[in-house]
């Protein structure tokens, strides 16, 4: 028996989870912050908790673990029965081999409760500052995904992509976890992370399903009425912008993250259908490939417009 609410816990209740992207303010202490994230998962574990997942991101400004392995290793220390994993380990971003590899090592050095989940990787920024096509993503994720099931079952693989080769690779030292270690793989704004999930019999994390479509945006610019529109690192386009412009009483409007299609007249031309928007007073374009002669342009039309485009 221990002093852990979890203890006290029949084995079929229902098990509570926590997704700890983490979010913070960008003016916030980075410091204080992974410190309150950290105390947040020792509560956690306290009070019973089963599971918590921790996220990677690179350019957002306000998920602020960049490498979610490191994150667990600490958090491992300071916890007793909480699983830990990664929510999620953005493939395309590393080599399949040292996925598998630390995966490996943090399921001995947790004794059983890391678990690896895996997906594209959310944010735009992220992939376009490494130089990877946004749209090849997903395809990446699989090639990766592929290799990485085969290792973490013992496997010996060779393959060759045109992002990454294995040359009999083989994991060193097995799993802690038998048969492998405990996978996931994350499924936001389309069927590609339930179709992996399905082809290895791995678990699946349903996150961030909310897609702009354009069935979506019409009944966004439905609502005329409208005043705050938040649309950060949702899958919309610069066509989308230029439709939010509709939305005439519209004083607020976060387009955080909007990156696609990467072209200056579809970026030009959608700014500049949202100079008719007069009572627009705040306007983020943090994350996104404005420059400055398309922040003067706004500020010339709309005076009275504040403009974010960095962190702070």
């Amino acid at each position: 028996m221990t002093s852990s609410a979890i203890s006290l816990m029949p084995n079929d209740t229902m098990k509570y989870g926590i997704f700890l992207a983490p979010f913070h303010d960008m003016k916030e202490n980075p410091t204080q912050a992974m410190q309150r994230d950290m105390w947040l998962l020792e509560y956690l574990d306290e009070l019973g908790y089963a599971e918590a997942w921790i996220g990677e991101h690179h350019s957002g400004g306000f998920e602020i673990i960049a490498c979610p392995e490191v994150f667990i290793a600490a958090a491992a220390e300071r916890t007793k029965h909480i699983k830990l994993g990664t929510g999620v380990a953005s493939l395309p971003y590393h080599h399949p081999f040292m996925v598998a590899g630390r995966a490996t090592q943090l399921d001995h050095m947790t004794r059983g409760r890391f678990m690896l989940g895996v997906g594209p990787g959310a944010l735009v920024g992220d992939a376009y500052r490494m130089g990877i096509d946004p749209e090849a993503q997903r395809r990446m994720m699989n090639e990766s995904l592929d290799v990485i099931v085969k290792l973490m079952d013992g496997k010996t693989v060779s393959m060759k992509s045109d992002w990454f080769e294995a040359k009999d690779a083989h994991l060193q030292i097995p799993p802690f976890t038998t048969p492998r270690t405990e996978m996931a793989v994350a499924c936001a704004r389309s069927p590609s992370g339930a179709l992996a999930a399905g082809k290895h019999g791995l678990g699946m994390l349903s996150i961030g399903g909310t897609k702009a479509t354009n069935q979506s945006m019409a009944v966004v610019t439905a609502m005329p009425r409208l005043r705050y529109l938040d649309m950060a690192y949702t899958s919309l386009r610069w066509k989308g912008v230029a439709e939010i412009a509709k939305l005439t009483r519209l004083e607020h409007l976060d387009l955080t993250g909007v990156w696609r299609p990467n072209e200056r007249s579809a970026i030009t031309s959608a700014l500049a259908e949202l100079h008719g928007l007069k009572q627009l007073e705040y306007l983020n374009l943090y994350d996104t490939p404005v420059t400055d002669e398309d922040v003067e342009a706004l500020l010339e039309a709309l005076p009275n417009l504040h403009v974010r485009r960095y962190r702070g």
